[in-house]
C-alpha cells in the first residue's frame, strides 16, 4: 500500500507539467489565472468481476453488474484523492492550478474501462456510472490525464483510445511489455517496470543460483 501511495503521489505531482504541455502545446512556466482547473480521471477496478445476465432474445441486452469488492483498488483510489488534496493545499507544487479528480470503477473489464474513458472525456454520459468526484460540477468536463487502468489488458485498450485525443495515460500497475511500444502507445506512461525487466531478473537469479526447477505464483 505504501508503495502504491508513493507511486500515485509521484504521478499526480507530474501532472502539472505533463498535462499542461499536452493540452496547451507548451509548458507553462509563468503564473496562470486562479480559475485554471485540470481534471484527472482515475480508472480503478474497485469491483473485480462483471456479471451479465443471459440473453433472452426478447429484449435488449441488460446492463452488466459489477460484483466482488476489491479492497486494494479502493485504497489506491483513496490514495489518489489524498494525493490530489495534498497537492492542492501546497502552493509550492502547482501554483494557481486546481486539480480535480473523477474516479471511475471499471470492474476489471476492458469494455467498462473504455466506456469510463469516453465518459471522462465528455464524449458519453451515464447517470448510472459509479463515480467519485472532487466537484460534481466538473463531471462533464474533459479529462486531461488518466490515472490507470490497473491491468495491462485494460491499459492497452484505454491507451490506444486516449492517444487519439492526445491525452496521457499513466498506469500504476500495468506491466505488459507491449505497452513499451512507443509507436503504438504514444501517450502511455507507467510508474512500474515492464515485465521484460522482471523476467530478465528472475532468469538471472535462477542462473546464478544454479536452480533447475522453480515454481512461480503470479
Amino acid at each position: 500500500m505504501a508503495r502504491n501511495l508513493v507511486n500515485l503521489l509521484m504521478v499526480v505531482g507530474m501532472c502539472g507539467s505533463l498535462v499542461l504541455k499536452s493540452s496547451f502545446g507548451q509548458l507553462l512556466t509563468t503564473p496562470v489565472p486562479d480559475d485554471v482547473r485540470v481534471k484527472l480521471c482515475g480508472l480503478f477496478s474497485i469491483h473485480f468481476r462483471v456479471d451479465i445476465d443471459d440473453m433472452s432474445w426478447t429484449e435488449g441486452p441488460a446492463r452488466e453488474r459489477c460484483d466482488g469488492y476489491h479492497m486494494l483498488s479502493y485504497l489506491r483510489a483513496r490514495a489518489m484523492t489524498y494525493a490530489i488534496d495534498e497537492i492542492n493545499h501546497n502552493t509550492d507544487i502547482l501554483n494557481h492550478i486546481q486539480l480535480d479528480y473523477d474516479i471511475r470503477d471499471i470492474c476489471n473489464w476492458k469494455s467498462s474501462a473504455l466506456r469510463a474513458a469516453s465518459q471522462c472525456l465528455g464524449l458519453e454520459y451515464d447517470e448510472e456510472a459509479i463515480t467519485l468526484n472532487s466537484d460534481p460540477a466538473i463531471t462533464n468536463h474533459s479529462a486531461l490525464l488518466f490515472i490507470g487502468p490497473d491491468t495491462s489488458e485494460s491499459a492497452e485498450t484505454v491507451a490506444d483510445y486516449a492517444q487519439n485525443f492526445g491525452v496521457p495515460v499513466i498506469s500504476y500497475s500495468a506491466t505488459s511489455a507491449l505497452l513499451s511500444d512507443r509507436t503504438k502507445y504514444r501517450t502511455f506512461f507507467r510508474t512500474v517496470p515492464s515485465d521484460i525487466h522482471q523476467a530478465a531478473a528472475v532468469a538471472e537469479l535462477i542462473a546464478s543460483e544454479g536452480w533447475n526447477w522453480v515454481g512461480l505464483i503470479a
